[in-house]
């Protein structure tokens, strides 16, 4: 996974385990500070698809077989996190 994909992902995972727990006030300086840590990268929601696909190339990088059952338990159990 090159550089910039890396830590989309790392944002989009920060802030969808943050942003709900802050005022309306509180998230856009918390936006503020993750655009000052990670310039440049998009501050959009999370895309379930690239999680999965990031999941499924990391089992890949590793030699581990993908299940697609674990997969969705991966997505599922993000979302309640």
């Amino acid at each position: 996974m090159d550089g910039p994909t890396e830590a989309k992902l790392v944002v989009q995972a920060v802030r969808i385990n943050t942003l709900s727990k802050l005022t309306f006030t509180d998230s856009i300086r918390f936006d503020a500070l993750v655009r000052d840590i990670f310039p440049g990268v998009d501050l959009k929601d999370i895309e379930y698809e690239q999680l999965a696909a990031a999941y499924r190339e990391t089992c890949e990088e590793r030699h581990l077989l993908v299940n697609e059952n674990q997969v969705t338990w991966l997505i599922t159990s993000s979302l309640t996190l």
